[in-house]
């Protein structure tokens, strides 16, 4: 019995550089398209990091502000007066900086552009500027004037 022999033809030569060149372009998009993932999840971390740091600083100013018994601002100095101690701000080489009682005065961190008081509608506001984002970002507090501010303010005009 002869045996017919099988015709197995092999890929010619054209046929795996065709092979190898959409193989490396596929790859390269996928390497290209994971490189791009990791800067924007990078992005976004740092972008995050930021705004946590931001809300935190936020929300230990609104506290201050709304548990203190009254406010002053003299000469860019806000201060937060409590019952035990105040706590003041200011800014100093476009940096806001906090002093917390006997403490000395401590960075925060964020730069800042202004501090000002304003009266809208009879309503003090307390008016903090930040550059943001090459725009300046205002947080206002409004403080209501109390038989105790206006008794603090009374005394403070005497000396």
């Amino acid at each position: 019995m002869m045996r017919q022999a099988n015709n197995i033809s092999a890929f010619t030569l054209f046929e795996v550089t065709m092979v190898l060149a959409i193989m490396g372009i596929l790859v390269s998009i996928i390497a290209i398209t994971l490189n791009r993932f990791n800067e924007q999840l990078k992005n976004s971390i740092q972008v995050q990091a930021e705004l946590n740091d931001w809300y935190l600083f936020r929300s230990n100013l609104w506290r201050e502000l709304y548990q203190s018994d009254s406010l002053k601002l003299n000469k860019e100095i806000l201060a937060i007066y409590h019952s035990s101690d105040s706590v003041l701000y200011t800014i100093e080489d476009d940096t806001l900086k906090r002093k917390s009682g006997k403490l000395d005065w401590t960075s925060t961190h964020f730069e800042a552009s202004g501090l000002r008081e304003e009266i809208l509608d009879g309503k003090h506001q307390f008016v903090f500027e930040f550059p943001w984002k090459n725009e300046v970002m205002h947080l206002r507090y409004s403080s209501k004037k109390t038989i105790k501010n206006q008794v603090d303010t009374y005394f403070d005009s005497l000396q």
